[in-house]
């Protein structure tokens, strides 16, 4: 039986691989040890099953199901749970509902918070205690450093993996369209979890849909009108391929859609950035670049992003051609203010004050009481030997075989996401572990 000091849970390979390393990367340097998992997938069979921890760090603990999930180790739960919090920033009704605050359970536990106005609500209306709600800033924005940049991969590096034009001008849209391929049975559970009646939260993703396809019109008019302008689509980290996307690569060879690497490598070396409602746009802004927001139709008051509230939006389609070929022309979207507000950035990095909270929680030993004989334990519950043996082949299988199954069917739907978050997955978690340590090592000499 491995035990180790640590065990850090991901999600999104894209989005929080890169963060997890580098806090991995410190504690090891602080002599702690550590392993990391995926939440759901690849090497968490084992992680349940055959390790054990002092403590566990996760992407987020909403309710009583998420610490049962997180807690329910084989050989007992570990002494407390701290939660990265890897979504804060959300939809004005969402968070005027508290619809994704931690609740039950999840409230004895550590939840690092982006930002004083993060920290006041959870606190304030949430009910979460003080001493456990730990300002730390997003982790994604130490990356947006000057310091931190050396050894990334530039525009010319980047053409070359992925056979782009290098000497033409690149434009960056982040897409935010998680929403727009899910099958109804996602919609409904989404609806269900939030708590929002399902006809309503329908028609917000009906707005989506709205929203994407008139924005994917400005982008085949433009790429039309200009062919040596390279537009990049940069998927949300949990949005499916789909036939739209499919054909406009087919239309216009001045179009691509790529889902690899960190958002953060992308935004450094393209010429032109633009979203919907994304909170990528801050580590837009934390590296000095400007970014559009595109609102070729409005989005529905209650749905926008709190952080995009007072934002200056592109609503015609000439002003998005003016941003695309002189973004240094137009005044960043979103006041500095209310950036501050949601994010502190200052000259501590970020993965230093997380890991300062982590060695102090863990030199003081501090156990926080789990209760998990009041259910059936979570992982029992699937036990059964054929989900268990079916669950291990889709695990093995999609570390090797890529899937891509458009399908409407559940199933398969759940197989391209097991696909799109393992394939390839233990190479890239070495190779990025490998740069994360470099990394600190280079920092330290500086």
């Amino acid at each position: 039986m491995m035990h180790y000091d640590f065990i850090i849970f991901f999600e999104h390979r894209t989005r929080e691989l890169e963060n997890v390393c580098l806090i991995k990367a410190e504690l090891e340097r602080r002599g702690y040890s550590v392993w990391l998992s995926n939440t759901a997938f690849w090497r968490s069979i084992k992680t349940f099953y055959c390790l054990k921890a002092d403590y566990v760090i996760v992407p987020y603990l909403y309710d009583d199901k998420f610490v049962h999930y997180f807690a329910d180790f084989k050989e007992g739960p570990p002494k407390a749970i701290i939660n990265l919090q890897m979504e804060q920033v959300h939809t004005i009704h969402t968070a005027e509902n508290g619809l994704k605050f931690p609740k039950g359970l999840a409230k004895r536990f550590y939840h690092l918070c982006w930002g004083e106005r993060i920290v006041e609500r959870l606190h304030k209306e949430a009910g979460i205690p003080s001493h456990l709600l730990l300002k730390t800033g997003a982790i994604g924005t130490d990356f947006d450093r000057v310091a931190f940049r050396e050894g990334d991969m530039d525009k010319r590096q980047l053409a070359e993996k992925y056979s782009l034009n290098s000497a033409a001008p690149w434009i960056l849209f982040i897409s935010p369209f998680s929403l727009v391929s899910l099958p109804e049975s996602e919609l409904k559970w989404n609806s269900d979890f939030l708590k929002i009646p399902h006809y309503k939260y329908k028609s917000y993703v009906e707005n989506l849909k709205i929203i994407r396809k008139a924005t994917l019109e400005w982008f085949d008019n433009f790429l039309t009108e200009n062919p040596s302008i390279l537009l990049i689509y940069r998927p949300h980290p949990a949005e499916m391929s789909s036939d739209d996307l499919i054909e406009m690569v087919k239309r216009h060879p001045n179009f691509c859609v790529i889902d690899d690497g960190s958002i953060r490598t992308w935004i450094l070396a393209c010429d032109v950035l633009h979203s919907c409602f994304s909170t990528a746009i801050v580590n837009a802004y934390f590296a000095g670049k400007n970014c559009g927001i595109l609102r070729p139709v409005p989005l529905m008051p209650e749905n926008e992003l709190e952080l995009l509230r007072d934002a200056d939006f592109i609503t015609d389609y000439e002003k998005f051609v003016a941003f695309s070929k002189n973004p240094a022309a137009f005044e960043f979207p979103v006041a500095a203010e209310t950036i501050k507000e949601y994010y502190e950035f200052n000259e501590i990095p970020v993965y230093k004050k997380i890991c300062d909270a982590l060695q102090q929680i863990h030199e003081e030993g501090v156990e926080i009481d789990i209760p998990l004989s009041d259910i059936e334990p979570y992982n029992l519950r699937r036990n059964k030997m054929l989900n268990r043996m079916l669950a291990r082949l889709a695990i093995f299988l999609a570390n090797f075989i890529h899937f891509d199954c458009r399908a409407k069917g559940k199933n398969m739907l759940w197989l391209s996401r097991l696909s799109k978050e393992t394939f390839g997955i233990q190479k890239e978690v070495l190779n990025m572990e490998a740069r994360m340590q470099y990394l600190l090592e280079r920092l330290a000499n500086n």
